[in-house]
């Protein structure tokens, strides 16, 4: 007779970056509901900052065995690790569980392998810039949703993209990330237009996080205000996106109203927002396709610790933001709208502890880790019957 219980393999190629902690707080929450949950990767980075049980990775094996398996797949005999069919046999995984799409479509002997159900979750640039820039992806996924059993996505606007690129309705669902809302003391952030407005920006130098346009929109918003600037972030020296930063930073006279903190830990970023007053996270849609997918966690953590965000009209992030308070967001790349948005934030200051409580109240309900673990630990009930 087959066992229903679930038993997870969940494989992403490297654990952990630390702009994943989504990913993080999700399979940290399951192992706390639910008994047979273990994570498979090719390469462990900032293990201090993301323990986990039953964790195995690939660079763990003989040097060997690391060379034939790397050999078999570059002479393209197959797409996968074997390594991961040796731990779901061992572990007797009934459910691989793919992080990015590209991983799925990678993964698709080891569920064969297994004989196993196959569930792939989509986050961003797997499902917008990968098919824009390498049209091969569409097949590939054409493949991929053919074969695998189930796909999870953050939002609606996302499952659309899944759905535009051929993957049957019946096989998306919407898994909302969640974020650990007891973690996050809820401290309503008091604005006062006659004093310093204190302003962060925490994201990766990437085209997508339209961080020069946030510039742009806060050096219009210093000419009327004192303004206090802190980003959170870095990329190399001579990248592109961070030379655009820099040089957005001096074209507005903000050289002395900013304070670079380069990448922090995500619980060191955390505690300096609260610090703050405003967030200002406006994702556009990249030259070269890249897009947020979902929207990114950090608007959400934001929002739940009682800090007014601004933000743009950018994939799922009208879904994580309060219907109510949608006027806070603008259209991409739109400097002046941006601009506009954050005044009239700053216009309404008498009324800003009512707009974080809406706030707190709508994350709580929609993206509880808690909650939304409960909601996939019934999608592998499921799907394991």
């Amino acid at each position: 007779m087959k066992e229903n219980i679930p038993r997870i393999l969940h494989i992403s190629p490297t654990w952990l970056p630390l702009t994943q902690t989504w990913l993080y707080n999700q399979v940290n929450q399951l192992q706390k509901q639910m008994p047979y949950i273990s994570v498979g990767c090719e390469k462990i980075e900032n293990s201090m900052n993301f323990p986990i049980q039953n964790l195995y990775c690939f660079r763990d094996q003989n040097q060997l065995t690391r060379k034939i398996d790397e050999r078999i797949r570059k002479i393209g005999l197959r797409k996968h690790l074997d390594f991961y069919v040796k731990i779901g046999k061992k572990q007797k995984t009934n459910i691989i569980h793919s992080h990015f799409g590209n991983i799925g479509w990678k993964n698709i002997g080891i569920s064969e392998k297994l004989n196993v159900r196959h569930i792939v979750t989509f986050y961003g640039r797997d499902v917008n810039h990968l098919p824009v820039a390498h049209p091969r992806w569409k097949i590939r996924y054409k493949e991929l949703f053919k074969k695998a059993d189930l796909f999870l996505c953050e939002g609606p606007y996302m499952a659309n993209s899944l759905l535009n690129l051929g993957c049957p309705k019946d096989k998306i669902e919407i898994l909302r990330l969640g974020v650990n809302i007891s973690d996050l003391t809820y401290r309503p952030r008091i604005i006062h237009p006659d004093k310093p407005i204190k302003i962060l920006i925490a994201a990766s130098f990437k085209e997508k996080k339209g961080i020069p346009y946030a510039i742009d929109a806060i050096g219009l918003l210093s000419r009327k205000y004192k303004i206090e600037l802190t980003i959170i972030g870095d990329a190399p020296e001579l990248d592109k996106e961070k030379l655009k930063i820099i040089k957005a930073i001096h074209d507005n006279n903000l050289t002395k109203k900013t304070k670079f903190l380069g990448y922090v830990s995500h619980s060191e970023m955390l505690q300096e927002s609260y610090k703050h007053q405003l967030f200002v996270q406006p994702s556009i849609t990249a030259n070269d396709g890249d897009t947020e997918g979902g929207a990114p966690v950090s608007i959400i953590e934001m929002l739940a610790s009682g800090m007014p965000v601004i933000s743009t009209k950018h994939c799922d992030i009208p879904d994580i933001v309060p219907q109510e308070l949608n006027h806070l967001l603008a259209p991409e790349k739109d400097t002046e709208k941006l601009y506009q948005c954050m005044e009239h934030l700053i216009n309404m200051h008498e009324n800003i502890i009512d707009i974080c409580d809406i706030s707190r109240a709508y994350i709580e309900k929609r993206h509880n880790i808690v909650s939304q673990t409960t909601k996939l630990q019934n999608i592998y009930d499921n799907i394991c019957r």
